[in-house]
């Protein structure tokens, strides 16, 4: 029995092969930015105001990118892993912290803030008063925790 070859030859099995990779690349790519965290984008969160006024200010991008607000500009801080990063997103919108309303700063304020892809962004600012929500407290003490963790420096509390 005689073994017959396929009728493209050597060079166009190649080029065949790499077009179905190309293809299957962009199939993948586009399915990572439609199914990124709910599409957002980026979560923003810091704390400001009191005597002196000082505060910080980060940005987690959903791949993982952290970065400081450093006079008016972000600045690379740190890369927080994937599965991290994914779980404080999906926290995020666990706590319905997307749809909910607050802002009623002290003296002292906190925020977190969620700018999605396309749909324009949901801040919610709190003082010291006790909240009605504590969870949203919570969360802003684990975002805090994973920047001391996965940031170039600790954060100044």
């Amino acid at each position: 029995m005689q073994i017959t070859r396929p009728c493209l030859g050597y060079g166009k099995w190649v080029v065949c092969m790499f077009f179905c990779q190309c293809l299957l690349y962009q199939c993948t790519s586009l399915e990572r930015l439609t199914d990124s965290s709910h599409k957002a984008s980026y979560l923003i969160f810091g704390k400001g105001g009191g005597f002196s006024g000082k505060g910080f200010e980060y940005r987690l991008s959903n791949n993982g990118i952290l970065e400081k607000n450093s006079n008016e500009a972000f600045i690379p801080y740190g890369k927080i892993p994937k599965n991290i990063t994914q779980q404080i997103f999906h926290n995020y919108f666990m706590l319905k912290l997307d749809s909910m309303r607050m802002n009623a700063p002290g003296n002292m304020y906190y925020f977190i803030q969620l700018d999605a892809l396309g749909k324009g962004s949901n801040r919610i600012t709190w003082g010291k008063e006790p909240l009605t929500y504590p969870d949203i407290a919570a969360y802003f003490s684990m975002l805090t925790d994973v920047v001391k963790k996965f940031g170039d420096h600790a954060v100044q509390q």
